[in-house]
């Protein structure tokens, strides 16, 4: 079929081919609000391999075909769990909790990739989106490969030994193709492109890049409240605490309203503000019969219940509106946040979800639903508190395209430690945030690992839903509920130092998310975005850059290794910790107790006091480190930190620079120097 590519913005390209459908996630999701700034873009051309392009459309749905390189490889299609490198495999996209192997489902599928070649590819569709990197060979293209040999285990059988070269696209089922290419260049500046196409990064409030603990799922609001003050006296630095679905007068749907457990909702939150805490809500987006919501939202819901709840179809505008209007009212009691369970489905999990085939007034049906849900959801949280001129940073199970904007951490368990880490690196090719959450462990030193990760990760949390006390005191899940906890606080002094060194981050992370809602620059990122000419890294799938600086290698939490291998790219790095500086370009085995951070040479790093937690009031007193002779200025941001008045233009750029002196930075009511330490002198020490 004839297709041409037309060029929408200097550096986005667009294709249109046969019947457009009526809703498609650019329609419901899509931002115009990041436009002027990719109008500024120089023109980039069309890619190569765009221009021997091909779309089919015929009754089994649209197809569109592309060659590639041998040398090209492909990342990205959203939080994949199970794989990096997307070369040679096919991924059917479809949301989906806890998928078991590598299929392409996921709690947040996005029908996004990224080449090395820098451009990425969006497919604009709610439905199941098959792309296919070379996995699949036409007939009459393969070569002779002789005879071979006859495989003796099926990890080698599997294995193709020559794959086909060109990608596929195939949306069942649909009349026609709408697809987005964005020329960026590199593999990051594709990636910036698609997020600023999106709306650009989101910007949280500053609480949110503090500490999140979620209480334990049975605790009343007296048990919360003891809780607050048990954290406090203990100097357990958490600025956020989470209410699992106890909270309600029923759950598993949502009534959304507080039961019999909480009697008084406004002590709580008041008693949370005096301790400076914001409290986080859990909540289904099923709305249960017993909801003051429910007779109005159920005419403009799905056909079929979820969790004995209606599935309000937020694609329409009235379920959205009677669904926020509701959320504004918890908002305004004192809720900073939620926490947006299950909105994700499962086919591996106890299969539930309402079918493919369920009707919505909207006119999608239950495939696009499906795929849509987590995002729509999120989309009509994120206008609640934009109408109560709050930002949030909150919790969300599923999401879908056009993330960036939303400021939802995806979240889950039923991984591996190194699963986990595989998600958000990935999570960094598509605008999506995922945090490694840290819940059962099997040991002390295990809790210690994964608290680690979390701490260096874009939501802090620990999510102690399972346990009544906190995991620090009992780690083993048993022990725990029979209230036999440990008698000495070594662990949990490890904890608190690993919390505090998370507030001491805040200035530089607000940083580096200021960045993401400007240039659409993923503040958590894997290796190969940095650093795409050095090949050690194009399948590194453990470590990853946090901001511009911070490299981060956790040692996973459930091999029993005491230390790991880190590969350092080019160039001088430093030890986070001792200040010990590293020649880049080479491997080193680290046994440490300390998770392994290394700061790049020439960079100055802001980091707060442990005991600064994280507010709208919050004076930070820093301590700059200058690593090498020459650190580059360093940009912190300063505004209230809570409401959406930086995008009214009340916000600053504070520029930190060296001087002969020590750093010069603006007066600010929001940041103070207290103290100048060049790191890495001499043998590995530091000079104030």
């Amino acid at each position: 079929m004839e297709q041409t590519w037309k060029r929408l913005l200097p550096t986005v390209f667009c294709l249109e081919a046969g019947e457009k459908e009526a809703l498609l996630p650019q329609d419901i999701l899509g931002s115009r609000k990041k436009e002027e700034k990719l109008l500024t873009m120089e023109e980039a051309a069309l890619p190569v391999q765009l221009c021997g392009s091909a779309v089919r459309i015929d009754r089994n749905g649209a197809l569109f075909t592309m060659p590639v390189s041998e040398k090209e490889r492909f990342y990205g299609l959203g939080l994949q769990m199970h794989s990096f490198l997307q070369n040679g495999k096919r991924k059917r996209l479809t949301t989906n909790a806890d998928a078991p192997g590598d299929t392409g489902d996921s709690h947040a599928p996005a029908p996004f990739f990224v080449s090395s070649a820098g451009y990425g590819i969006l497919a604009d569709s709610a439905r199941t989106v098959e792309v296919d990197f070379g996995c699949s060979v036409r007939c009459g293209q393969r070569g002779d490969d002789g005879a071979g040999s006859v495989a003796d285990n099926t990890q080698e059988l599997y294995q193709e030994k020559q794959r086909g070269q060109e990608v596929t696209i195939f949306i069942k089922g649909a009349p026609g193709l709408r697809l987005y290419c964005f020329v960026g260049g590199t593999i990051k500046g594709a990636v910036e492109q698609y997020n600023l196409f999106c709306g650009g990064g989101c910007l949280p409030p500053l609480w949110g890049l503090g500490n999140l603990y979620r209480c334990y799922t049975q605790m009343t609001q007296e048990g919360v409240e003891a809780l607050l003050c048990q954290l406090e006296k203990e100097r357990m630095p958490f600025s956020m605490i989470g209410l699992e679905p106890g909270w309600q007068s029923h759950a598993y749907s949502s009534s959304l309203v507080f039961g019999d457990a909480f009697p008084h909702p406004e002590r709580l939150f008041e008693t949370a503000q005096e301790k400076g805490v914001k409290v986080n809500l859990w909540e289904q987006a099923y709305v249960h019969p017993s909801s003051p919501i429910f007779q109005k939202i159920k005419p403009y819901s799905g056909e079929y219940e979820v969790w004995g709840g209606v599935a309000p179809d937020f694609a329409f505008k009235k379920a959205r509106e009677i669904y926020g209007a509701h959320q504004q009212k918890l908002i305004r009691m004192g809720a900073a946040a939620m926490k947006l369970d299950e909105c994700d489905g499962s086919d591996y999990t106890g299969h539930w979800f309402f079918p493919d085939y369920a009707r919505f007034p909207s006119g999608l049906n239950g495939e696009e639903e499906r795929n849509l849900y987590g995002a729509m959801v999120a989309r009509t949280i994120e206008e609640a508190y934009r109408r109560e001129d709050r930002r949030t940073f909150s919790q969300i199970r599923a999401n879908y395209s056009h993330g960036a904007p939303l400021p939802f951490v995806l979240y889950s368990d039923l991984y591996d430690h190194g699963q986990f880490l595989r998600a958000l690196c990935n999570a960094g090719f598509s605008g999506l945030l995922w945090s490694p959450e840290v819940r059962q462990s099997q040991s002390a030193e295990e809790l210690v690992r994964r608290v680690q990760a979390v701490v260096f990760s874009p939501l802090s949390l620990i999510n102690a839903w399972m346990v009544p006390n906190p995991p620090w005191k009992q780690f083993d899940i048993d022990q725990n509920k029979r209230n036999e906890l440990l008698e000495d606080s070594v662990l949990q002094e490890r904890v608190r130092r690993l919390l505090g060194v998370r507030n001491r981050l805040v200035p530089y992370l607000y940083a580096a998310f200021f960045r993401y809602e400007q240039d659409g620059t993923p503040p958590f990122r894997p290796l190969v975005m940095d650093y795409p000419q050095e090949e050690r890294f194009w399948e590194t799938d453990d470590c990853y850059m946090m901001g511009d600086f911070l490299l981060i290698a956790p040692i996973l939490a459930d091999t029993g290794q005491t230390g790991r291998e880190v590969r350092l790219p080019e160039g001088g790095w430093y030890d986070f910790w001792t200040g010990e500086r590293y020649v880049g370009g080479q491997d080193y085995w680290l046994e440490t107790e300390e998770i392994p951070v290394f700061v790049k040479e020439n960079s100055m790093l802001p980091l707060a006091e442990e005991t600064d937690m994280p507010g709208r009031d919050t004076v930070f007193s820093l301590e700059v480190r200058l690593y090498g002779e020459n650190p580059k200025p360093f940009c912190l941001v300063e505004d209230d930190g809570e409401s959406f008045a930086y995008e009214r233009g009340e916000q600053r750029a504070l520029w930190l620079e060296k001087t002969e002196d020590g750093v010069r930075m603006p007066e600010s009511y929001r940041y103070r120097i207290e103290r100048v330490v060049q790191m890495g002198m001499g043998d590995g020490g530091m000079r104030e």
